[in-house]
């Protein structure tokens, strides 16, 4: 006979975002939650049983923000991941003036709050 397949409701934006950011982070990088976005990717990559893969942390300093990057970035990494959101997007780009930053991508989370993933090089 046919089965319909059961759905148990929406998925979470911000499962979508981590797991996107999951696929989008090389192995050994360094990502950085910027106020309040780490915490879902750590989840995620734990759940995923990589937590030596992707190394995250997260910050609510913007001056910390940029100690995080050097560190990543003075570890031999090309380049590290910062996640922001659009309410915390002047701060942060202020923080990382110094740096080369390219968006990665961007979802919308909540009506009209996106999250965005930034990859972060020297200049």
């Amino acid at each position: 006979g046919w089965l319909e397949p059961q759905l148990s409701g929406p998925v979470e934006p911000e499962r979508v975002f981590a797991e996107k950011v999951m696929e989008v982070v090389p192995e050994g990088r360094s990502v950085i939650g910027f106020r309040g976005m780490g915490e879902a990717v750590s989840f995620i990559n734990y759940e995923h049983g990589r937590p030596h893969v992707v190394r995250v942390s997260e910050t609510r300093d913007a001056n910390e923000l940029v100690v995080r990057v050097r560190s990543a970035l003075g570890a031999g990494q090309p380049s590290c991941y910062v996640m922001v959101m659009n309410r915390d997007l002047i701060v942060a780009q202020a923080a990382l003036k110094d740096y080369r930053v390219e968006v990665a991508f961007e979802r919308e989370v909540k009506k009209r709050e996106f999250w965005k993933l930034f990859r972060v090089s020297p200049r």
